[in-house]
């Protein structure tokens, strides 16, 4: 048993779940609620989709508002800005800022839900190093331009 626990505590400590979650790398039914008592600092952490990178030397900040998850002006001209350097071969500026969860969220809400399920397909394979399948394709690409003001 657990150090400071019997096996009537232990009884009632698990959760089950309606779907199967990870843990330790094993997918499990019932999770240890004592996992569920560890915090986890979001904003802070330092993965490949963190709140707060620098792109480039620039700190991506200011470019979401906190309260609603929007877009800010500044955050929309980072990304027209983008969006208007990368050509048909690459797109890897504009994805580079889409690594920073908050820009990707942003976006994702003034798009339709197709496209902001195959924009973050897009983001999750150039965030793994994919960066040539990785390339906008002409639909996304038009109604992103669209979205942002530059058609």
């Amino acid at each position: 048993e657990g150090e400071g626990h019997t096996k009537k505590d232990n009884k009632n400590r698990y959760v089950s779940t309606s779907d199967p979650v990870v843990v330790d790398g094993k997918e499990v039914r019932e999770v240890d609620s004592l996992l569920c008592l560890v915090n986890t600092a979001l904003l802070s952490h330092k993965g490949s989709f963190s709140s707060g990178r620098s792109n480039g030397g620039n700190k991506l900040t200011g470019l979401v508002k906190a309260s609603t998850g929007n877009l800010t002006t500044k955050g929309r001209k980072q990304l027209i800005s983008a969006l208007q350097l990368s050509n048909n071969d690459s797109s890897s500026q504009f994805m580079d800022l889409l690594l920073d969860f908050n820009l990707l969220f942003g976006i994702s809400k003034l798009l339709a839900a197709a496209d902001a399920e195959q924009l973050a397909k897009l983001v999750f394979k150039f965030s793994r190093g994919q960066k040539k399948s990785s390339v906008l394709g002409g639909q996304l690409k038009l109604s992103l331009e669209s979205l942002l003001g530059l058609s």
